[in-house]
């Protein structure tokens, strides 16, 4: 799949600025390879802000950035020269830097027949295709009680963070869900029905390497213990019918 990638840069001006002679005064490099680069050049209809849009051929691994550098020969549509040259440094992310998780919880939500459902709730902060999530997440259910800590509390152990270990997910169980598919192809939420025990704990783990659209990844594992909410006691009206004769 191709995808188009663009570095948008934008540039604001005191007065409206002559788009030809910006293109003239402008040089656009990478900083990396030190090579020249073409960019599209627009202006907003007040034309005191100019608009730079760098196509990025390719995501590199490592962050990298492009230099602008801007002469005096740049005019407004008047004639009047900039009184000085400039240069910007621009970061271009990189694989690794951009594409991150924004939110995971848990809820309770009422379905179309308003019936209570336990709900996964993942939110990323660009689209990604469902496949590629579903191939890398795994769910855990932590054990009620810690395997190796004796207590007479009949409350379902609060688990830490620090605490997740091989010998504690040898005694926690993945858990199955429904996932609930989204209305495009590509989302950044992702939703996943799940039923289990209220105030139990979730252990829940994102892989390394889980791509985004265009090619980003997360760059670690992505992990949280996240608590399974409790059915909320609620009366309610689910269904209604009237006959007249």
């Amino acid at each position: 799949m191709r995808y188009f990638r663009f570095v948008k840069f934008e540039l604001t001006f005191n007065y409206p600025i002559s788009l030809d002679s910006l293109k003239n005064s402008v040089k656009l490099i990478s900083g990396l390879e030190g090579e020249k680069l073409a960019g599209e050049f627009d202006t907003n209809k007040a034309k005191t802000i100019a608009y730079i849009n760098i196509p990025v051929k390719k995501v590199l691994e490592k962050e990298r950035f492009i230099r602008i550098d801007l002469n005096k020969d740049a005019t407004s549509i008047n004639g009047k020269h900039l009184s000085y040259k400039t240069h910007y440094l621009v970061t271009v992310p990189s694989i690794y830097n951009y594409f991150s998780v924004k939110k995971l919880n848990t809820l309770v939500v009422p379905n179309r027949k308003q019936a209570l459902e336990q709900i996964i709730n993942l939110k990323f902060n660009i689209k990604t295709d469902p496949e590629e999530v579903l191939q890398n997440i795994d769910v855990y259910l932590l054990p009620a009680q810690h395997p190796l800590k004796k207590t007479n509390s009949k409350a379902n152990y609060k688990w830490k963070f620090d605490e997740i270990n091989p010998v504690t997910l040898e005694h926690a169980s993945k858990i199955d869900w429904n996932y609930i598919e989204p209305a495009e192809s590509f989302s950044a939420e992702h939703n996943f029905k799940i039923d289990e025990p209220s105030d139990r704990y979730l252990y829940v783990v994102l892989k390394r390497g889980l791509k985004s659209y265009a090619d980003y990844a997360l760059a670690k594992d992505y992990k949280k213990i996240i608590k399974i909410p409790k059915y909320k006691k609620e009366l309610k009206v689910v269904q209604w019918f009237c006959i007249a004769f």
